[in-house]
């Protein structure tokens, strides 16, 4: 029997989080990075020994006991961490909400749009919502009009499928400034070896 699943590695999204109720897979969240052992907080909890606290842009700034003194550049030295205020940045935005932890997603990843801050992983949630796409990454290119518009590479269920029917189901559910501008079906999506999603590398369908 399982007695708990750990989720991590990126942020928890909606449509995950949902099929984990309705499957009633028990579950906990958890948050880290490889610079604190992997797990800094777990099921909206600090780890003892651990502190925590936010920029004024909501950048995570975090320290403690099991945070790495710094990386290994050969010959036994030791490049310490960048820290602010004896801090360790960690290029991630989030912040409580009601006791509930919650992950943004990563600083350089926000597209600035018509001057709105917009969180690929918000746009990624809404189009995975239509049931049209399995799979998706959202990015910012540089645009005259808009500093940076939305794109999002999608792969679709089925090629029955037009970007049309996603567009007005994103009509209704999301912010019009945070709808992509332009939507371009793949067959797959550039990914690292734990699967994260190589967002520099989707620009590349957008040449």
């Amino acid at each position: 029997n399982i007695k708990n699943i750990l989720v991590g590695g990126a942020p928890l999204s909606q449509i995950l989080e949902d099929q984990l109720q309705r499957n009633h897979w028990p579950y906990v969240s958890t948050y880290g990075l490889t610079e604190a052992c992997s797990q800094f907080i777990t099921n909206n909890k600090i780890l003892p020994n651990m502190e925590l606290r936010f920029a004024k842009d909501n950048e995570i700034l975090i320290r403690g006991k099991n945070i790495s003194p710094g990386y290994y550049v050969g010959h036994g030295k030791i490049s310490p961490l960048p820290l602010s205020e004896d801090f360790y940045p960690t290029g991630d935005l989030g912040k409580f909400e009601n006791g509930v932890f919650k992950i943004y997603g990563r600083k350089k990843e926000i597209i600035i749009s018509g001057g709105e801050n917009i969180f690929p992983p918000e746009v990624e949630d809404a189009i995975l919502a239509t049931n049209l796409i399995s799979e998706c990454a959202v990015i910012g290119l540089t645009d005259e009009n808009w500093g940076e518009k939305i794109v999002a590479a999608c792969i679709p269920h089925d090629t029955s499928i037009n970007t049309e029917e996603i567009f007005s189901q994103l009509r209704i559910s999301l912010n019009p400034k945070k709808i992509p501008k332009l939507i371009k079906f793949v067959q797959t999506l550039p990914r690292t070896r734990n699967g994260k999603i190589i967002r520099q590398k989707v620009a590349d369908y957008f040449l």
